[in-house]
């Protein structure tokens, strides 16, 4: 849990300094308003809880490509 803000938050934060950086988002919230949301602000990935670690490694191989 972030304290300060929310993910969807940090998202934007994140965006707004650097449009292109890669940011892989966790979320618990499999309601289809917070993916959209998260694709809005154009998120790099979205891995929903619980995944297998294996998710996370899968990602950022695919980022990496």
């Amino acid at each position: 849990m972030m304290p300060i803000m929310n993910g969807i938050q940090a998202l934007k934060e994140i965006k707004e300094e650097n449009s292109k950086a890669n940011v892989i988002m966790v979320t618990a919230d499999d309601g289809t308003g917070v993916i959209q949301e998260l694709k809005k602000l154009n998120a790099t990935a979205i891995i929903i809880k619980p995944f297998k670690i294996e998710a996370i490694f899968e990602t950022i191989k695919n980022i990496n490509k």
